[in-house]
Order: structure tokens, then C-alpha cells, then sequence
């Protein structure tokens, strides 16, 4: 038996191990490295009202194998539907969606054929792109907001087979690996 006195001397020792043993199983694989780290930032964080925003994003494949980002294109007005970004003003409340960010951010249907892919990204290697906030987002009053970006990304081949579903307002499998980014402060001004 494993749990003997002469194995485990104390009381302590086996709440110890029946703990590690529940933490194990209540976590799974507790212990799993992240698959990547995606940042978001800006050459600047002041802007002016009515002037485009534009951000970088930055995921980057921190594992020691190909990590797949889950994405989808909306073959109609061919537009690419990847990673969802959150904007909240300084009340932390949500900031007004654009019918395309309804659209990107899942908030609303992908209409017609809709084709579902995998972005395969190597170890150590990163994707980078500029995010058009204010395509995305109602922006047009002045003050602070916060910006954050999710990534769907697997690190299960299985997932890279393209698939066309004209039907399907959700495109992306349900598996993955949700990655969020930092949160990047900027501020509109008159």
C-alpha cells in the first residue's frame, strides 16, 4: 500500500499526496506549457476622433511544435474572421460594434459560404498583422479604452482540414486553445 506509515510518516504527508492526487485530476494536465503568447500594441495610444485606429498584433508560437491558429473567411466579401477583439471604455463597459465587427467578433452570423481553416505556424515563429480598430468598433467619442485580442489556436493537426459550410454562423471547431492578449490602454482625444 502506498499510503503506509512507513512510506508517509505523517498525517500531513498524506493530505498532502490526496491533494496533489485531486488537484491532478480536477486540472488534468495542470502543468501543460502554453501554446503561444499573442501581443497587441500600438506606435502610438493617443488619437484623434475620426482618425483610423490601427494596432499590431503579434502571436507567437512559444511550443516545441507547429501550433495551428483557427480562422475563417467569409468567401463573399472575402474577409478574414480570426481573432475576436474586446474594446471597453473606462467604465469597462463594451464598445459599440460595426456591422464587420459584429461579424469578426462573433456577435453576429457570417453570411453565405463561409470556408474554415488552420494558420500553421512553426515552433518559435510568429504571425504578425495590423488590426484595424476602428473598422471594428464605434469610435467616435472622445476618451480612455482598453483593447484585448483572443486567438483560437490547437496544437492538434486534426484541425487543418479546410471545411465549407454555408449554413454554420459559428465556423470555428470547438476545440482549441483560447490565447488572449495583453491589454492595450489608448486614448481618443478631441
Amino acid at each position: 500500500m502506498i499510503c503506509n506509515s512507513a512510506v508517509f510518516p505523517s498525517r500531513y504527508a498524506r493530505l498532502a499526496l490526496v491533494a496533489a492526487c485531486l488537484l491532478i485530476a480536477f486540472f488534468g494536465n495542470g502543468c501543460r506549457r502554453n501554446l503561444a503568447v499573442l501581443t497587441v500594441s500600438a506606435k502610438s495610444v493617443t488619437f484623434k476622433t475620426g482618425t483610423p485606429i490601427s494596432i499590431d498584433s503579434d502571436l507567437h508560437n512559444v511550443s516545441g511544435k507547429e501550433i495551428e491558429e483557427l480562422a475563417s473567411i467569409e468567401v463573399q466579401s472575402d474577409t478574414l474572421f480570426d481573432c475576436p477583439v474586446d474594446m471597453r471604455d473606462e467604465a469597462g463597459s463594451p464598445v459599440p460594434e460595426t456591422a464587420l465587427g459584429a461579424k469578426k467578433n462573433g456577435h453576429s452570423s457570417l453570411t453565405g459560404t463561409v470556408v474554415s481553416f488552420a494558420i500553421r505556424l512553426a515552433p518559435k515563429t510568429s504571425i504578425t498583422g495590423p488590426v484595424q480598430v476602428s473598422q471594428l468598433f464605434d469610435v467616435q467619442k472622445p476618451g480612455k479604452y482598453t483593447i484585448q485580442e483572443s486567438c483560437l489556436v490547437s496544437d492538434e493537426s486534426s484541425q487543418s482540414s479546410p471545411s465549407v459550410d454555408s449554413e454554420n454562423p459559428n465556423p470555428h471547431p470547438v476545440k482549441g486553445t483560447t490565447v488572449k492578449s495583453n491589454v492595450l490602454q489608448i486614448a481618443i482625444v478631441d
